[in-house]
Order: structure tokens, then C-alpha cells, then sequence
């Protein structure tokens, strides 16, 4: 029921951001005046646009949903949020998590018209970004999609740089990069892509301070090897059921192994 409502409310976005007009200080025509849902005015000056990427044989376009802090924008931290999944739209987390908005499901009409409400506890100066390309409203100008996670990094760290050079007033600010889920493989990498860039010269000065990870997925094979001893101990499941699961689980990995060793072989 929730992720139908974050889907209707994501077509009645894409009226809103019809509703552009130019802003000082940032790209002309990509400042959102209203959202759908939302009573009032916004609480702060929203942005959103597309940024062009790619080195391979094809463009993609990456959606941004850029919301300033509501206390100083010039001088609060500007995050980066990559949803997880992996391949979540941004605005998820503009709604759920993060950002400036908290979704309230229509309790009266259940194919009504989502309502949105201010989130008391929202970041300062927050970049959503659809990433990779087929995500959200990102696209690109060929019917292939296909990707990985070196071609997703190398497009985030584009994306990174054009977009400061799009900004360039917030550059002094200081700058963190933030994902949860699968985008705990991805955030690390980015943030070495950035450090790099720093150090070799390349590109908008950053004032890059460090990333932090929620619910961060690092190593799938170690984190679902631990799920049977963590509910174990926990007192989840009863000593018997935790032996015959062990096994199973040494049964599997024991024929992996001699799979893999037979390959190489």
C-alpha cells in the first residue's frame, strides 16, 4: 500500500516539476515552486534537473532532487544520498528518510491524491539522485540499459563534479556522501573516486569531509552466512532448528567450494 502510494505520488511530481522558474545562484529554470500534496509554500529553495554522464557508448541522465537547508544553506553540509535496493528512486528517501517531507497515506480515499507533510528532522541541503540510469525518472538516450557497479561509480563521480560546477556556491560547504543497502558496496569506492580527484587537481575544489552508511550491505556472503547465529542467539529459533540449518548452510558452501575448485581446476 505504501509503495503504491510513493508511485502515485511520484506522477503528480512529475507535474510539479513543470512548475520552474529561474533562481539566482543556481541553473536557470530548475527551482521547484510547489509539489503535489504538499500544502504551502516548500520550507526552503528546492531544485531539480538532470545531469548528462557518460564515457561509454551512450549518454545517461541522471534526475536530481536538491532540497537547501532550511537554516543556512550557504554554510550547513550538502550529502549526497544514493538510495539503495539496489536501484531505489531518490525521492524514496526524500519522503521516508531523509528529507524535507514525510508521506501520509490517505486514510479516507485509498486511490486519493498522497498528502505530504514537513518532516521536523530532515538533513541539511540534500541531494537525492536517481542512479543508475533506468532509475526513477533517469534514462538515457539508447533502449540499453545495462550496467555495473564500476560503470555506476564512475557516473556518480561525473554527476558529482557537474553538479558543483552547476552550484559553485556551495562549494565552500562542507560535502559528505550517504547511501544505506546496496549502496554500502558503492558509497566507499565514491568516495576514494572523490578523494582522488582532490588530490590529482581535477575538477571543482571539494570540501569533502567523509560518507556514512545506514544499514550498509558490504559483503553479502559473510552478512547471509550471519543471519542463521544471529537469530540463534538472539533466542529467535530453538538450539535443534539452528544445528539442521548450519548443516544445510555447510552442505551448500561445501559443494560451492569443490564447484569452484573444479572450475578453476
Amino acid at each position: 500500500m505504501l509503495l503504491d502510494k510513493i508511485i502515485s505520488l511520484m506522477s503528480y511530481l512529475t507535474l510539479a516539476f513543470l512548475v520552474l522558474v529561474p533562481a539566482e545562484g543556481a541553473p536557470i529554470d530548475e527551482e521547484v515552486k510547489q509539489l503535489p500534496g504538499f500544502d504551502g509554500e516548500l520550507p526552503s529553495k528546492h531544485y531539480a534537473g538532470y545531469i548528462t554522464v557518460g564515457d561509454h557508448a551512450y549518454k545517461r541522465y541522471l534526475y536530481y532532487y536538491f532540497a537547501t537547508s532550511e537554516r543556512n544553506p550557504l554554510e550547513d553540509p550538502v550529502t549526497l544520498w544514493i538510495n539503495g535496493g539496489p536501484d531505489c528512486a531518490g525521492l524514496d528517501a526524500l519522503l521516508r528518510l531523509i528529507g524535507p517531507f514525510k508521506l501520509e497515506p490517505n486514510l479516507v480515499h485509498s486511490n486519493g491524491q498522497p498528502k505530504v507533510r514537513k518532516n521536523p528532522y530532515s538533513w541539511t541541503n540534500i541531494i537525492v539522485v536517481d542512479s543508475p540510469a533506468g532509475t526513477g525518472y533517469s534514462y538515457t538516450d539508447t533502449t540499453d540499459y545495462t550496467t555495473n557497479d564500476t560503470w555506476t561509480v564512475s557516473d556518480l563521480y561525473e554527476f558529482v563534479i557537474k553538479w558543483f560546477s552547476e552550484y559553485p556556491k556551495f562549494l565552500p560547504n562542507p560535502f559528505y556522501l550517504s547511501g544505506c543497502a546496496h549502496r554500502g558496496v558503492l558509497v566507499p569506492v565514491l568516495a576514494q573516486e572523490v578523494v582522488k580527484g582532490i588530490e590529482s587537481d581535477k575538477g571543482p575544489k571539494l570540501n569533502f569531509k567523509g560518507y556514512s552508511l545506514g544499514n550498509a550491505a558490504l559483503n553479502l556472503d559473510i552478512e547471509s552466512s550471519a543471519k542463521v547465529p544471529f537469530v540463534h542467539r538472539m533466542g529467535l529459533i530453538p538450539d535443534k532448528q539452528y544445528e539442521i540449518s548450519t548443516l544445510i548452510w555447510l552442505t551448500h558452501a561445501k559443494e560451492n567450494i569443490l564447484a569452484t575448485v573444479t572450475l578453476i581446476a
